[in-house]
């Protein structure tokens, strides 16, 4: 039997062997390949990928497809838009994953074949987003801005965050207001009392759950002062001829 490698026939192959002089059984060693085997898949349908799959993991995203006939391995192209999928990485089988993501991000993946120099038509486009695997901190950085009849209640961002819930009440009252702000991280209520002191806090969440709810922050509304014109009156200023 001769052993072709990796190499799949595609046309038929003959091998004459002659006796030798001195009757022993002939040895080949080599079979030299010219047209008679794929050096390279065939220019179609069939020639690229098929059935790519992928699955979000936390900064990550696995990837599969089905094998290719007379590739030596493969490439993926992938990057956060459809036309800037300018990052790369090899495997010789036909799965991988691709770790050092960003979680909450969407990636876009398309697979080829390669055999040395040559590659196969890309797959189809596919897409994941990394999702991280715990619930997010709790928010710090709480601010309260002071309004005419309203507060405006800020946070910094929380990593891993998907959203975002605020509570607020009057000061020492038993029940608290939720409201839902999603990725926003800034809400303003109004309609509240100048003078009165509210307080508020933020959970963050993501599909692994809620955070700890944040510190309290608290706030008082309070009405704007109008500032007239210095003498109380207002002033305008003439001059006999307008000048150029």
């Amino acid at each position: 039997m001769v052993n072709l490698g990796s190499r799949k026939v595609v046309k038929k192959i003959t091998i004459q062997v002659t006796k030798t002089e001195d009757n022993e059984t002939a040895v080949i060693k080599q079979v030299a390949f010219v047209e008679s085997t794929l050096t390279k898949a065939p220019e179609a349908e069939a020639a690229k990928p098929q059935n790519v799959s992928a699955t979000a993991g936390a900064k990550s995203v696995s990837l599969s497809w089905d094998a290719m006939a007379n590739v030596t391995g493969y490439k993926v192209y992938y990057g956060t838009t459809q036309n800037g999928m300018t990052q790369v990485q090899t495997t010789e089988n036909n799965r991988i994953t691709i770790s050092g993501l960003e979680n909450l991000k969407k990636y876009y993946f398309v697979v080829v074949g390669t055999s040395g120099e040559w590659e196969s038509a890309t797959s189809a486009i596919v897409s994941a987003t990394p999702l991280p695997d715990s619930r997010p901190v709790a928010p710090t950085t709480l601010q309260v801005t002071s309004m005419d009849s309203a507060l405006r209640f800020s946070w910094a961002k929380s990593e891993n965050a998907m959203g975002y819930l605020v509570y607020y009440r009057e000061k020492g009252a038993d029940q608290w207001i939720s409201s839902d702000v999603g990725d926003n991280n800034s809400l303003t209520v109004g309609n509240l009392t100048n003078g009165v002191t509210y307080e508020f806090c933020v959970e963050a969440y993501n599909q692994a759950g809620v955070s700890p709810r944040s510190v309290i922050a608290e706030g008082a509304p309070k009405a704007q002062t109008i500032n007239g014109p210095a003498y109380g009156k207002p002033y305008l200023q003439r001059t006999d001829h307008c000048s150029f």
